[in-house]
């Protein structure tokens, strides 16, 4: 085995994994060799990055060139790749976690491979439970039908199983498979469990096993629109994704063009079919997990946008939110609805884009343009567009409107009146779990059974059905959300109130959500800002160097504190800095500040719903860390458990769909599905617990008021 490679640069980085992906399935589906140009021309790439890509595939012996012709064939070892946005240690960061899992169970050596587009392995772990040896070994140069993670590949990628199968096979050890019917018997095997096992592989008497690690991210998210497979048991079958383009016309302006998603999307539903190895009559149900509170305007005729689509993050409303906010009428927005008055969503875009956008007003009072969140856009569009599509929200998605009546899951007319609105350019409100119709285009004939908004759709993944339980995603920033049971538990702790799900025709369960604005992105600033770390993962390391936080706490309001404080002129501080800080002190407050933000957001649901968390289930990238799982398990004193599949919110959106169906029977069904990958018990001494959760929020106070309003500049301290 090579040397282990953290913390360097790859060499000969590959900076696109669809075109590498697309080049092996170029050459795994040739009779012959192929020459540069011929690649470049079938795939539209550049000469020189086609040359590029076989230089750094053929350098590992991936791919194999021809001396006499100078073209290129496929090679039998695996892909050595570096991407532009998955380093090493990132890499790293991710195999751990099926690597504990996985050693757990089975006791062996544990090789963990990462397959992206369906056919590319780009990571190779070894874990071995009987000491804590880790080590990376990035383009080793194992032959694939030879080794548990090459299976893995050849478990996924048919057309490449097949080339390697019609070659002759070579024996390694004496428990090589070098049939190929035997070989395809094997195959047929992962495929089924979702993981590989070899008994020996390069190395005599040496075991492995093999799973693959899988993405995070929702169906139609901020930036990108993915699209994925699952099987009855909620495994992962096949996973496509595509980023879109972001817009920032104005300082706080944040745009997407609505018919760049919906193409996207065109093009990947056919393709993770492809990938799949299945058809559309193969498909039972389609559901659609999305960006909240993103708005689109459409005309119902012609089907095409006005203007682009409003984003989430887009502040541009603001002077319109300050004035509907002194109307007397503003107070009751939040007891109907649950939500403030504020930007973050989408009855203030609407309103917006009526009051700028010229003759778009009398259009919609005709009912010949509508409104939707990205979910009613593509929903309409797969049920026809212009030609009889269907227009409709989930109670989701509308209860983060602003426009809802939390109580009569319907839109409220002194709403509508308030924010001058028109009934009639707004989607029905339906259910999270139904028929809405069925697909007539891109995929004709799948019934479309679900629609929820994307953490709503991480709680239904996690399988938080029963009152008190809950999730949290931890990524850039994080959003908890706690199942508060069919009657909405309003906050007066600084938590949001709204719909968790609805299925059928059941009654709507309720949930609270606390959204902390800072978790992930305070370590980007520790990586990128100060320059103490060189990549994410690293930070753990440097935490574990100190055995606490040497009294030092950072309150991360960055721009503001958000649940349970909402306090927009708050701004960051370091507080107990003393000359006994290291970075490691620094290293250790900064994860530590997720952890207090999360037993804040905690305390306050507990308070406001009468409830008492007793587990917390997590995902998201920030998992990975597991000081920090530990540290929130010790200071929310409950078990913090993270599930086997870690994408909860596309899995959350496939088991709504798939109950409305009757794909699952019941939510019990659901529930076995659910497998435990991690669980971290707390172990804090009570005393020293609540003493430092009291130096936490005296630090938190330290950022009030540095704001003010006159000129938005902050307040420093006078005097020297």
């Amino acid at each position: 085995m090579s040397n282990p490679t953290y913390g360097r640069p790859v060499p000969g980085p590959v900076q696109s994994i669809e075109r590498a992906a697309a080049i092996l399935r170029l050459l795994a589906r040739g009779s012959g060799r192929l020459g540069v140009g011929e690649i470049a021309s079938s795939l539209e790439l550049a000469k020189g990055t086609a040359h590029g890509i076989l230089r750094t595939l053929q350098r590992v012996g991936f791919v194999e060139q021809d001396r006499a012709t100078g073209k290129y064939q496929l090679g039998a070892a695996l892909l050595h790749l570096g991407t532009s946005y998955l380093d090493v240690n990132e890499l790293r960061s991710r195999a751990i976690n099926w690597a504990d899992a996985l050693a757990a169970r089975s006791g062996e050596a544990v090789r963990i491979g990462a397959p992206l587009e369906g056919s590319v392995l780009v990571v190779h772990h070894v874990f071995r439970p009987d000491d804590s040896l880790q080590t990376l070994d990035v383009g080793s140069l194992l032959p694939l039908h030879a080794t548990a993670l090459g299976k893995i590949l050849l478990a996924y990628d048919v057309e490449l199983a097949g080339v390697l199968q019609r070659g002759e096979l070579t024996a390694f050890t004496r428990r090589t498979i070098v049939a190929p019917k035997v070989l395809a018997r094997a195959l047929g095997e992962v495929r089924e469990h979702g993981w590989a096992t070899d008994t020996e592989e390069l190395t005599p008497g040496q075991a492995s096993l093999a799973a693959p690690i899988r993405g995070y991210g929702g169906l139609v998210g901020t930036t990108s629109t993915r699209c994925i497979l699952f099987d009855q048991r909620g495994r992962l079958v096949s996973v496509v994704q595509k980023e879109h383009q972001q817009y920032f016309p104005k300082p706080g302006w944040v745009e997407h063009d609505a018919v760049e998603i919906w193409r996207n999307l065109e093009r990947l539903v056919p393709q993770a079919l492809r990938n799949a190895g299945i058809g559309a009559d193969q498909v039972v149900a389609v559901g659609i997990a999305n960006q909240r509170e993103t708005v689109v305007l459409w005309d119902r005729h012609t089907g095409v946008p006005i203007g682009h689509a409003i984003v989430w993050q887009d502040t541009r409303t603001d002077e319109l939110v300050e004035e509907l906010a002194a109307r007397p009428f503003a107070a009751t927005v939040h007891e109907r609805t649950g939500l403030p008055l504020a930007t973050y969503f989408s009855a203030p875009r609407i309103r917006w884009l009526l009051d700028h956008l010229p003759g778009v007003r009398e259009r919609a009072e005709r009912g010949d343009v509508i409104v939707g969140t990205m979910e009613s856009w593509l929903i309409w569009n797969l049920t026809g567009g212009p030609d009889g599509g269907v227009h409709v929200t989930d109670v989701t998605n509308a209860s983060r409107t602003l426009l809802m009546n939390l109580h009569t899951l319907a839109w409220d007319a002194e709403l509508l009146s308030f924010f001058d609105i028109p009934r009639r350019m707004l989607p029905e409100i339906r259910s999270s779990t139904e028929t809405y119709g069925r697909t007539t285009r891109v995929v004709p004939g799948i019934r479309i059974g679900a629609a929820l908004g994307d953490q709503h759709a991480a709680l239904f993944g996690q399988t938080c059905f029963a009152p008190g339980e809950a999730k949290c995603t931890y990524g850039t920033g994080s959003f908890l959300l706690m199942n508060t049971g069919h009657v909405p538990a309003h906050s007066t702790h600084g938590l949001l109130t709204t719909v968790g799900y609805k299925i059928g025709e059941e009654p709507a369960v309720y949930a609270l959500e606390g959204s902390i604005a800072i978790t992930g992105s305070l370590v980007q600033w520790f990586r990128d800002g100060l320059g103490l770390i060189g990549s994410a993962p690293e930070i753990e390391t440097l935490a574990r160097t100190v055995a606490d936080n040497g009294g030092c706490y950072i309150v991360p309001a960055f721009s503001g504190l958000f649940a349970p404080y909402w306090r927009s002129e708050a701004r960051g501080v370091i507080a107990g800095l003393t000359s006994y800080i290291t970075k490691g002190h620094l290293a250790r407050a900064v994860l530590e500040a997720t952890g207090w933000q999360t037993r804040e957001v905690v305390d306050a649901m507990n308070a406001d719903s009468g409830l008492e968390l007793r587990t917390l289930k997590v995902d998201g990238g920030m998992t990975a860390d597991n000081l920090l799982m530990q540290f929130i398990a010790d200071v929310l004193n409950v078990p913090v458990v993270r599930p086997m599949v870690v994408e909860t919110v596309s899995l959350g959106a496939a088991y709504a769909a798939g109950l409305a169906v009757g794909y699952w029977p019941d939510l019990e069904g659901l529930r076995h599905n659910w497998h435990r990958a991690a669980q971290w018990s707390p172990g804090m001494d009570p005393a020293r617990r609540e003493s430092e959760y009291g130096n936490w929020r005296r630090a938190v106070e330290l950022t009030f008021g540095w704001m003010r309003p006159h000129d938005g500049v902050a307040v420093a301290p006078q005097g020297r």
